[in-house]
């Protein structure tokens, strides 16, 4: 983001990509990414596969004769450095790399993604990318200290008023969401802002603004497009978070305040 925070807000920022169904995937691809990226991430942690089965009676029917189904999850893996701060998750077909709080930079974080995405190109041979999403999750801590802080509209741009509903409102169980569509509805970009019952600074009350552009047709992009499209993604979220925050709220994360 283009602030000089002096505590950045972001606590998480991922890439997810999805690869293509008739993808190939067998169990030596994990392992052949990681000889590629072992220096970044040297260690491993499995998540195992689980599953939910449903069962649906039928009215006077035996035991045996009844419905059920159920819904399996994919084995993945990840792969991660010391702190966790960086980290690659592997599964079928599906790739996602994270940066967790405290968040570096965009350049570093797309250098990342593109190293990423060219080894599971070069381990699992994919036949092209289904869906992709760059998501950032922002605790913004919002004052409470006096009754003039306690007003949205002074912090944020981003909530609904209308004729029925108070110009300036309070603090309280509060969800907005809008999807904005781009490139004639082929990519969506997807804000989010919502209170949370996260432990804050004192004086403050901490509000999750949730940031994500994603695809939304199939092979939308591909290789020899990725790095325009994270690109495009980037300034596309970076927008929409700086329009999100009133003059005040930035100098404050600015540390102006």
């Amino acid at each position: 983001m283009a602030i000089n925070f002096t505590d950045s807000p972001i606590k998480q920022a991922f890439c997810e990509i999805i690869f293509t169904p008739f993808s190939p995937w067998d169990i030596s691809i994990p392992g052949l990414i990681f000889e590629q990226v072992k220096v970044e991430y040297p260690l491993k942690t499995p998540i195992p596969a689980w599953g939910i089965s449903v069962q649906s009676a039928i009215q006077n029917a035996p035991p045996n004769n009844q419905l059920s189904h159920q819904t399996m999850s994919p084995e993945r893996i990840i792969l991660h450095d010391e702190g966790q701060r960086n980290a690659l998750v592997l599964g079928p077909r599906y790739l996602q790399i994270t940066r967790n709080a405290p968040y570096s930079n965009w350049e570093e974080l797309r250098n990342r993604i593109e190293k990423a995405s060219e080894a599971y190109c070069k381990a699992g041979n994919p036949q092209g990318i289904d869906n992709i999403a760059l998501r950032y999750l922002n605790h913004i801590p919002m004052p409470v200290k006096d009754e003039e802080e306690q007003f949205l509209n002074r912090w944020f741009k981003y909530f609904v008023q209308g004729p029925e509903l108070p110009d300036n409102p309070p603090i309280g169980n509060y969800l907005l969401a809008v999807q904005i569509p781009y490139e004639e509805n082929k990519d969506i970009l997807a804000v989010q802002l919502m209170s949370t019952n996260i432990p804050a600074p004192e004086g403050a009350s901490l509000f999750l603004l949730d940031l994500m552009y994603h695809s939304n047709v199939p092979n939308r992009v591909d290789t020899s497009n990725l790095s325009a499209w994270l690109k495009t993604a980037h300034e596309r979220i970076e927008a929409a978070f700086l329009g999100s925050l009133t003059d005040e709220m930035v100098e404050r994360l600015e540390g102006k305040h």
